[in-house]
């Protein structure tokens, strides 16, 4: 028996991108022109108003079986209106979306790497559109909407000429693209400390129209003749969009932009906390992290490398956002990488009110990309429904899985 669908989305039969989000309603869009801040100090609800259970009531993914059960690299997952669950599958010359039953049961799997109808060779985006269609950008702006079965509803290209490095759904027919520079300069033999610029543009899939949001100073590296070298915890511009609003926050000043469907900045969200001084032993630990693992000639220039690296005086704020079914903001606060306490999301409004922190469960650890680079982590919450949060994890031999847990509030 099939259990009442957890995601409240809206079935629709269009799947081109302007006729498929033009069935959803934005969240409202603020009458004044003026910038709110917002500085909260508390939660409104208090803490754990909201709670994640431990234990999934699903989960996809094992390390020996069918090969439909196998998860490669999981890039995102979400959950549609009927309880089936869609997991895109993607690393260099392999592609597919991969659908599931309310039950983790296999239905279909569609995609493969290429440059045809449902084939992509790159992934910059992997968005679910009203409908319940999946929207499947790559570098090169090239896309394929996916029906509720996988078919293939339309290919195309996104119009403009910048290089897009990522792309996410704003609202009923609008695209939030990331135009971040590119770091063509010289290769120093010592290490030089660098930033690339992030821009942000917002698209009218309907009209073409551009509009230009603002440029943000995106994450810090060392560049060499021989590689990059991580800044220490790198502080970055982490970004989500969702319900009519694109967010935008730098991490190391705990600051983050709200924007709404024309561009325009409507709140900024300010941390209610200062942040946490980089002690000696905060260094230390970081570089024995760095150097883990590391032999040989890349042990020697990595070692040789830290020498010249300048430490920050104070941790990020936050290390990952994203945005609920709800529209609400959920910001990921900054832990070290050597720390096991519970990931905690602190949750905001449209208008910026912090309404309630989130424990993550120990079932659902965070990662971090690589114990070289600790850039930040890759999100582990891929879909936050109303009821429900659909995560990825990661076991101690490297199999991944889907789960799927009850969220109550």
């Amino acid at each position: 028996m099939r259990r009442k669908p957890v995601n409240g989305r809206a079935r629709a039969a269009a799947w081109s991108i302007a006729a498929a989000m033009l069935l959803y309603t934005p969240a409202p869009i603020w009458a004044q022109t003026s910038v709110l801040v917002a500085r909260d100090t508390a939660p409104l609800w208090g803490y754990d108003a909201w709670q994640i259970d431990s234990d999934p009531i699903v989960s996809i993914g094992v390390a020996d079986g069918p090969e439909e059960q196998i998860l490669v690299n999981v890039f995102a997952a979400g959950v549609l209106s009927d309880g089936t669950i869609v997991v895109v599958d993607f690393r260099q010359g392999f592609f597919k979306v991969r659908y599931y039953d309310d039950a983790g049961l296999h239905l279909v799997s569609v995609g493969s790497w290429g440059g045809g109808p449902g084939e992509t060779r790159s992934l910059a985006g992997a968005h679910f559109l009203p409908g319940d269609s999946l929207l499947v950008l790559g570098y090169d702006r090239r896309f394929t909407v996916f029906g509720p079965r996988g078919q293939v509803g339309r290919t195309g290209l996104i119009p403009g000429s910048a290089f897009m490095t990522g792309a996410t759904i704003l609202d009923g027919t609008r695209l939030a693209m990331d135009v971040s520079d590119q770091d063509n300069g010289s290769l120093p033999e010592r290490p030089e400390l660098r930033r690339v610029q992030r821009g942000f543009r917002i698209l009218d899939t309907l009209t073409g129209e551009r509009i230009w949001v603002e440029q943000f100073p995106g994450k810090y590296y060392y560049r060499t003749s021989w590689g990059t070298v991580p800044y220490p915890f790198s502080p970055s511009v982490w970004t989500a969009a969702g319900r009519g609003h694109l967010w935008v926050g730098q991490s190391e000043v705990g600051s983050i932009q709200g924007y709404n469907r024309a561009g325009r900045h409507q709140v900024t969200i300010e941390a209610g906390r200062a942040a946490s001084s980089v002690t000696d032993e905060h260094q230390r630990r970081y570089v024995e992290l760095v150097l883990d693992g590391l032999s040989g000639d890349r042990l020697r220039r990595m070692e040789t490398a830290l020498r010249y690296v300048d430490f920050p005086r104070t941790l990020p704020h936050f290390r990952a956002l994203s945005v609920d079914a709800d529209g609400n903001l959920w910001v990921l606060r900054y832990s070290l990488p050597w720390h096991r306490d519970l990931p905690r999301w602190d949750v905001y409004n449209y208008a910026g009110r912090w309404l309630t922190s989130v424990a993550q469960p120990a079932t659902i650890p965070v990662r971090f990309r690589s114990a070289s680079e600790q850039t930040g982590t890759v999100k582990d919450l891929l879909d936050i429904g109303r009821n429900y949060v659909l995560a990825i994890v990661h076991d101690d031999m490297g199999v991944q899985r889907v789960q799927l847990h009850k969220m109550r509030r």
